[in-house]
């Protein structure tokens, strides 16, 4: 997987910088163009990084929600070392940087000053950010779990979506900190994908009762699980990210 992400910024990995972009493994497994988007929006915000492109993309919540401890435990020690040392770390998936916010950032294990979720470093940025067009579609904004009530970052999604929005945008009846899962978390995909599809199910369903044409979300795993229950029904789903990067001047 480091491959993937060399060919996309190969000079991002060649020289230690003070912020980190972690992107995890979701993301670089299933929507490698999320991450060429990320880039993108860095770039344009001049900002000086260095790409994380070890062989292994994980923060280890997999590990740790499926019970296998010893494993991750030995990843954690790997990975500790290798993220120590960094000001900020910018993550645009909110369970790896609920994750290493909250497992890694500690005294005596990662020293690390910060770590943030994309979406909290481009929202205070967004002035800085020209767009040529905005999105006509009705869009659905979906709270991520580990983003919303593990966080408690609601405000600075719905401020992108404001930025890139034409005519505003949708969310589900059940918001913010109320907001139900998109099936995908905790590894119930696969312990019991018949109810983590169900799950997915229902929100597709409001999400066409609400009129939506595109669903947005910030979190590689919700875009993953709404797409595979969606695609026999040709439902739209983007991350924050590529919505905003794909309209820029």
């Amino acid at each position: 997987m480091s491959q993937k992400l060399l060919t996309l910024s190969a000079e991002k990995a060649l020289k230690r910088k003070p912020v980190l972009v972690f992107t995890g493994c979701t993301m670089t497994h299933y929507f490698p163009e999320a991450i060429r988007d990320t880039l993108k929006l860095l770039d344009r915000l001049g900002l000086d990084y260095q790409l994380f492109t070890e062989q292994r993309l994980c923060c280890g919540y997999p590990l740790f929600a499926t019970g296998h401890w010893t494993v991750f435990g030995e990843h954690k020690k790997w990975l500790a070392e290798k993220i120590s040392g960094y000001e900020t770390i910018i993550a645009p998936c909110p369970t790896c940087a609920y994750f290493l916010k909250g497992f890694y950032v500690k005294p005596g294990i990662a020293e690390v000053k910060q770590v943030l979720h994309l979406a909290e470093f481009v929202a205070p940025r967004l002035d800085q950010l020209k767009l040529k067009s905005r999105v006509a579609e009705k869009i659905v904004y979906h709270d991520p779990c580990h983003l919303g009530r593990y966080l408690g970052v609601y405000d600075q999604p719905r401020q992108i979506l404001a930025k890139v929005c034409e005519g505003g945008f949708t969310e589900f009846f059940e918001n913010r900190d109320q907001a139900g899962c998109c099936g995908g978390g905790g590894g119930l995909p696969l312990a019991h994908p018949s109810i983590a599809r169900e799950i997915s199910r229902s929100k597709l369903e409001e999400f066409k009762a609400l009129g939506g044409e595109i669903l947005a979300t910030a979190c590689p795993m919700c875009e993953r699980m709404f797409t595979r229950t969606g695609k026999e029904q040709g439902i739209k789903v983007q991350d924050l990210a590529s919505l905003l990067a794909q309209n820029l001047v």
